[in-house]
């Protein structure tokens, strides 16, 4: 009798499709392991007796969701979108990347470095748009591909073979992924006008939010996600004397990100790229060019703000996953041996040089596997979790705010 309301409803055919439970979020994971799990969790399946029948790790970046990579000038934020998105898309039919180069700075050729598309992969996975670059374009687009999808959704739908908290099946729709490059050069069409009470400036937040609003019920439903870079300014303050709170938490004091708030509200991850000055690397010594640069998360709604891990990038080939992989593991001691005779700790019989890692583990994959599979337990570490059978990491607030009317009565 207690649900009759709620059953009522679901079974009304004029409102059940307003009250129907979605199958639920899930997790798109990116070519970096050390990223996902950082900013992935782990997620409790419930049977029907009410109780937990297994876990299972959600790792990657939400799908469906806007993503923001902040940093300076020269610190790879393109790279890792284009390679980001190119691996998202990759394994699915009916997937595709749309990328708007607003700076205009991203070629063909660089894309298809970075993400070792073949050419007729990259023809029917990557759309580079150098032209049509308004934001009401952009919009455009994105209506367009919800349409198309909500048309076909019977013949492009996918089981992705996981399950939802209740055991379900999630079945959606394939990914699309949009990258916009960057958010300070967005611009409206409507720039020769003016609006009366406001600059064109104004005018360009205004948009920016009502782009964001307008598309965050849509990305979801239709698995579109959008990753937006932006820059870090210096911030201005009115008074020198008295600094003003940073717009986001572990963003420093005197830094500023461009585009209003609503880039800030809406995203479900911000990451920050900081280059590491001390650590640049060479051809002769490292084999490779390049730079360290630490990521740190400002903002995740999957796991914890504020933490933070190294990526190391090749100007060739862009962010190198293994190398990632391998940073992390030297961070926790399951390196070593000496060049050129290091091993993963454990595996003394599988040795390998830092300068030729990359070629030692194509030339013997289970090296790969025993990197990976040693780092694992480590990276599970990282990802949120609350055991609902351990009384001690679950806090009744009930019961606590009880107790507490009951004192103060």
């Amino acid at each position: 009798m207690a649900d009759m309301l709620l059953d009522k409803l679901l079974n009304d055919k004029k409102v059940k499709h307003l009250l129907t439970r979605s199958t639920g979020d899930f997790m798109l994971h990116t070519p970096f392991p050390v990223l996902d799990y950082m900013n992935g969790y782990k997620m409790n399946i419930f049977g029907e007796d009410g109780l937990v029948s297994h876990t299972q790790n959600a790792v990657g970046i939400s799908a469906g969701s806007f993503i923001t990579l902040i940093g300076k000038s020269g610190v790879a934020k393109s790279t890792a979108a284009i390679q980001i998105a190119a691996h998202i898309v990759r394994p699915y039919d009916n997937s595709f990347v749309l990328h708007w180069d607003l700076e205009r700075a991203t070629t063909d050729t660089r894309i298809l470095n970075v993400t070792n598309y073949s050419i007729d992969e990259y023809k029917r996975k990557y759309i580079l748009k150098k032209d049509d670059l308004f934001i009401e374009d952009i919009m455009d687009s994105v209506y367009a591909i919800c349409q198309m999808k909500e048309e076909n959704k019977k013949e492009i739908m996918i089981d992705y073979g996981i399950l939802n908290e209740f055991g379900q099946r999630i079945i959606g729709y394939p990914p699309t992924v949009c990258i916009i490059d960057a958010i300070p050069n967005i611009a409206t069409k409507d720039a020769k006008q003016e609006m009366e009470g406001g600059t064109y400036a104004n005018r360009v937040a205004k948009a920016i939010s009502q782009f964001y609003k307008k598309l965050t019920p849509l990305i979801g439903k239709y698995n579109i996600t959008i990753i937006a870079i932006n820059h870090i300014n210096a911030k201005i303050e009115i008074n020198p004397l008295q600094k003003t709170a940073p717009q986001l938490l572990y963003l420093k004091m005197d830094e500023s990100i461009p585009g209003g708030n609503a880039p800030l509200f809406l995203s479900n991850n911000i990451f920050k790229f900081v280059a590491i000055g001390s650590e640049k690397y060479n051809e002769e010594d490292n084999g490779f060019d390049g730079f360290g640069v630490n990521v740190e998360i400002l903002k995740s709604r999957s796991n914890t703000n504020g933490k933070s891990f190294k990526m190391v990038y090749n100007k060739v080939k862009g962010f190198d996953p293994v190398r990632g992989l391998y940073e992390y593991a030297k961070q926790n001691d399951l390196i070593e041996g000496r060049n050129p005779k290091r091993y993963v700790i454990g595996y003394p019989e599988y040795t390998f040089s830092e300068r030729t890692l990359n070629e030692d583990i194509d030339n013997n994959p289970e090296l790969a596997k025993c990197l990976f599979s040693t780092t694992r337990p480590y990276l599970e570490k990282e990802l949120s979790y609350i055991d609902p059978a351990n009384k001690n990491s679950v806090i009744d607030f009930d019961s606590m705010n009880k107790q507490l009317i009951d004192y103060i009565k």
